[in-house]
């Protein structure tokens, strides 16, 4: 009789084995799949950081030589202030095409492109 018990005691251990398995593989895919979303936010930090330093510089820069042609440097700061805070604007007025939209791309293609992969 313990012959005939066997094979549904070494099913019940290979579906619980197989469970385990799946969960292993779905904390793999969790990790690899954050992990990617993590490196490329922190990747556009970055940048965004390196292209918000070089704007400044720009700027300054600007302000001096606008401020030197019109005699006054604080006209020539707020004259820079005006031109950004239109490109602010018009950022403002493009956010979710430029944005949202990318963002949206981003994860679908992180996380359901790859399915073929997996």
């Amino acid at each position: 009789m313990d012959d005939f018990t066997k094979p549904a005691e070494e099913l019940s251990e290979e579906a619980i084995e197989y469970i385990n398995l799946r969960i292993e593989r779905l904390k793999l895919r969790t990790a690899r799949d954050i992990s990617t979303v993590l490196g490329r936010f922190l990747g556009i930090f970055v940048m965004v950081m390196a292209g918000m330093t070089a704007l400044m510089a720009a700027s300054f820069g600007c302000v001096l030589i606008i401020g030197e042609a019109i005699g006054s440097y604080a006209g020539g700061a707020f004259i820079m202030a005006g031109v950004i805070a239109a490109v602010v604007a018009v950022l403002f007025c493009f956010r979710k095409k430029l944005f949202r939209n990318t963002f949206i791309r981003l994860f679908i293609k992180i996380f359901y492109d790859n399915e073929k992969l997996r």
